[in-house]
């Protein structure tokens, strides 16, 4: 906090918007890539305003109506990306690129990062309220490894059954193996 003060500093529930909306867009590349990769754009010509429409006036309601300020602003981000986004993006793909996947199957296989990502939410809350922003930076690095090193425990649990982990596991020993010898 030295390099910006105490005052510039967002508070722990708007920290955890920022993040939870950054996620929501990363998980979105995949999507992106499709999209543009096969020319899907046209498709989902009209997702775009449905997705501007709806975030502007859950936005909108946050922020006039319940004057939740900053934080309403990014719930109605939030809001709008799974309502609208979320769902449909990988149905597009499905239906042009991927007919044997499903948004059952989709759901199944992002549950586990939904997951990681509630336990990562739950450790960041439990880290600041033993270690609060106000302690030093240190104390705070050291809750973040923490919090990382359970998630890589957790992804290696999850994971560790699933035959494209064994595979990437596998090339990764084998690039190892090669750099030594």
């Amino acid at each position: 906090l030295l390099w910006v003060g105490a005052s510039n500093v967002f508070a722990p529930l708007l920290t955890w918007l920022v993040a939870t909306n950054l996620w929501l867009n990363l998980i979105r590349v995949p999507s992106w890539m499709f999209a543009d990769s096969f020319g899907l754009q046209w498709v989902q010509r009209w997702k775009a305003v449905v997705e501007a429409i709806v975030n502007l006036g859950l936005s909108l309601l946050f922020l006039v109506v319940f004057k939740w300020g900053i934080a309403g602003v990014l719930l109605g981000t939030i809001l709008s990306t799974i309502l609208i986004v979320l769902w449909y993006e990988p149905w597009t793909i499905f239906n042009h690129v991927i007919p044997g996947m499903t948004l059952g199957k989709y759901a199944r296989f992002n549950l586990p990062f939904l997951g990681l990502f509630l336990l990562a939410s739950r450790l960041y809350t439990l880290n600041l309220h033993y270690f609060p922003v106000k302690t030093m930076w240190l104390q705070n690095a050291a809750g973040a490894t923490g919090i990382l090193a359970v998630l890589v425990i957790g992804f290696l649990i999850i994971f560790r059954n699933n035959v494209y982990f064994k595979r990437m596991l596998d090339r990764c020993r084998h690039s190892l193996s090669r750099q030594k010898n």
